[in-house]
């Protein structure tokens, strides 16, 4: 089995596309250390690990939350959703609602859906659907957590006997 990629205190994510391991990182946020702070995506080449992608803070994302391959092209969320067709190139697919962060990405009726937080307004997290073009439509509010400060996050998308569920926390 590979050993963890360098550099990062945390692998937050994992994927397999095209056959190969991606490990999505949380930044380090460990002091005193000299490792790169900014997420990043990494491949397993058989041997070592090696850096696809390291995100910078403009690019409106944090920690790399869930990865799925899909229709060629592996997807990766966090404050938005980029997708991935191999080589240097990655599209921003855009950030569904107003959510901080997305947590979950699944693919359901042959479709991406994404699990997203609320927000301190109020609002719970939320399901959407990937419709191209960076268009997302809302899906619907799963619900608020009490002692969460007012919001909850949809945790985790999981497609069973036919139906698309989610975990609130």
């Amino acid at each position: 089995s590979p050993t963890p990629p360098p550099l990062t205190p945390s692998v937050r994510s994992l994927a397999v596309y095209n056959a190969t391991l991606y490990a999505g990182t949380f930044p380090n946020t460990m002091p005193n250390t000299t490792a790169d702070d900014n997420p990043m995506i990494m491949k397993f080449d058989g041997t070592a690990w090696q850096i696809v992608r390291e995100f910078l803070p403009a690019e409106g994302m944090g920690p790399i939350n869930s990865m799925v391959a899909y229709g060629g092209a592996l997807y990766v969320a966090s404050g938005r959703v980029f997708q991935y067709n191999g080589g240097v190139t990655w599209v921003d697919i855009g950030k569904p609602g107003n959510a901080g962060q997305v947590y979950a990405l699944t693919i359901f009726n042959n479709q991406l859906y994404a699990g997203t937080s609320g927000n301190p307004s109020g609002s719970g997290g939320r399901v959407y659907r990937y419709n191209g073009n960076a268009i997302w439509s809302d899906m619907g509010e799963l619900g608020v957590i009490s002692g969460q400060d007012g919001y909850g996050f949809v945790s985790a998308l999981v497609v069973d006997n036919n139906q698309l569920c989610a975990a609130l926390n």
